[in-house]
């Protein structure tokens, strides 16, 4: 289970969220360390739904509120300890520091990139998608646990 899994299981333990409320929660919780955004919560949102965990009413036109059902409510009794309290994280879970770093790191690789491909040459522009591609790959690898 991922820690983003747990944490918003957790949360709709406690009452039901509309997203950005799921959102602006995890970052009050986690003392601003942790700021997970749409791209990560909805989709989440989504597999809970799919796995049976959450249902999504909608409220007010187009605001999507969560709520958990009994296989949820069964699945969040079983989060321990808390997702974004302090301490060691379970096994196989990448620790919150370490993906504060990662963001900033990966907003740095953003800026580089876009500078080589609006004020680079052509061939300049080819050789920094190359190495982007390169990256992403790499990364799946590290994800396969085949590097």
């Amino acid at each position: 289970m991922t820690r983003l899994r747990e944490a918003i299981l957790v949360m709709l333990s406690e009452r039901p969220m509309h997203g950005y409320e799921i959102m602006r929660e995890l970052a009050e919780r986690s003392a601003g360390t942790w700021h997970p955004g749409s791209g990560s919560v909805y989709p989440t949102l989504e597999r809970l739904r799919r796995d049976g965990c959450v249902v999504a009413d909608e409220v007010r036109r187009r605001r999507i509120r969560y709520t958990l059902t009994e296989a949820g409510e069964t699945e969040a009794r079983r989060v321990r300890p808390s997702p974004w309290s302090p301490g060691p994280a379970p096994a196989g879970h990448v620790d919150v520091v370490f993906m504060v770093e990662a963001g900033h790191l990966l907003h740095d690789v953003l800026t580089a990139a876009a500078e080589v491909l609006t004020a680079g040459t052509p061939a300049q522009g080819r050789q920094a998608h190359a190495v982007l591609t390169d990256t992403k790959d790499q990364l799946y690898l590290v994800l396969a646990g085949r590097r």
